[in-house]
């Protein structure tokens, strides 16, 4: 029996005044279907404009093509809009923001946005066409959910943005359902992902369960598991394995939540932007919060060390206030450290039982949650 396809739809958005680019981008998708299908995979490409104004409503039929697709990429150049409209009725941000709700409700697998080459002599003067685009690329940057590219050279079978590309559309459909359509006349409808829980409602039903009785703890670990796999882009990463070392820490499996917090951070170590770096901060924060309270107070010191180092100068207010709660925890650990000192103790466990943890609330109630 002939093996079933699933087929797959990618949407093309851009400003109006871009049809030779969107033919580049419906070219590159449909050489790329012929990769594709060999591994059980079909792709096709919406790139339908008719209707298509600047300042008016999305026609019904551009919104229900976008509403049907799987996926969506965006071309974007050096201006907003044809008509200088920047606001939300240009045709891009209409776009734009039916594809974002689409995507946070499950019900597109992935968004990628392809940047236009900008002159030298533009970037140094924007005027507000370039620079609505220029805020726009450093937004989705920081919030890091979506693929962001180039399309240059789309219309080479070679170049490196297709091969990008390629690499990002096989990351998002390897993972996805592979029903059994045999014997069945009608091909795989899309939009497969309606209903499957996304990585922020998984983080939320961890976060309402991590501080509950054993058995809401394991369901906390069990929802921050299946964060960490809806995960897309190192934002959410760094937040469903925050909420994930919490529950393996909360469970008592100290060894665990360290392990789970310092590879987290070695991942975003050296990122760019507010939000990545606040995100670093707090899982060092967090890591040096276990260590203290495990009692290794010389590692917690060094992890504490370390966030001052790292984000001493930093401008953002968010990890500012990391640093603070860092410098706070290092003096904690040698007034403890001082106090046990003049009155020696007995060592604390090295892993949590249910009484120690309870003895140690008043700390564990400074792990950082959401923000």
């Amino acid at each position: 029996m002939a093996q079933a396809i699933t087929e797959y739809s990618v949407f093309i958005g851009s400003r109006t005044g871009l049809q030779v680019e969107r033919d580049q981008m419906l070219l590159a998708v449909s050489t790329l279907a012929g990769s594709f299908e060999q591994d059980g995979f079909s792709l096709s490409s919406t790139n339908e404009q008719t209707g298509l104004e600047e300042g008016q409503p999305l026609t019904p039929e551009i919104e229900r093509n976008l509403r049907q697709s799987d996926f969506a990429v965006f071309l974007v150049d050096d201006r907003w809009s044809s008509s200088g409209e920047v606001g939300p009725m240009s045709a891009l941000s209409q776009q734009w923001a039916l594809a974002e709700e689409l995507y946070r409700t499950n019900k597109l697998a992935g968004i990628a946005v392809l940047f236009g080459k900008v002159a030298a002599d533009r970037l140094a003067a924007p005027d507000n066409q370039l620079k609505a685009v220029l805020d726009f690329r450093r937004r989705i940057e920081a919030e890091g959910s979506y693929h962001v590219g180039e399309w240059a050279s789309l219309a080479s079978p070679a170049s490196a943005e297709r091969e990008a590309l390629e690499t990002w559309l096989r990351s998002l459909t390897i993972d996805l359902p592979r029903p059994d359509f045999s014997g069945l006349p009608a091909k795989p409808s899309s939009g497969f992902r309606i209903g499957a829980p996304n990585a922020d409602y998984w983080i939320a039903e961890a976060w309402a369960h991590v501080d509950g009785d054993v058995a809401d703890r394991d369901t906390a670990l069990f929802c921050a598991t299946n964060a960490v796999e809806a995960a897309r882009g190192d934002l959410e990463e760094a937040k469903a394995n925050n909420v994930l070392a919490i529950a393996q820490f909360r469970l008592g499996y100290a060894d665990l939540a360290l392990d789970t917090l310092a590879t987290m951070a070695d991942t975003l170590a050296g990122a760019f932007g507010g939000d990545r770096r606040e995100w670093h901060a707090t899982l060092l924060a967090n890591k040096g919060l276990i260590l203290e309270a495990l009692g290794h107070g010389d590692e917690a010191i060094a992890v504490y060390d370390d966030i001052v180092s790292r984000f001493g100068s930093a401008y953002e207010q968010p990890v500012r206030d990391l640093v603070a709660k860092a410098q706070a925890g290092k003096q904690r650990v040698l007034d403890a450290a001082k106090a046990a000192a003049e009155s020696p103790s007995d060592a604390k466990p090295e892993k949590l039982d249910p009484e120690f943890e309870k003895s140690m609330g008043a700390l564990l109630d400074k792990l950082m949650g959401p923000n």
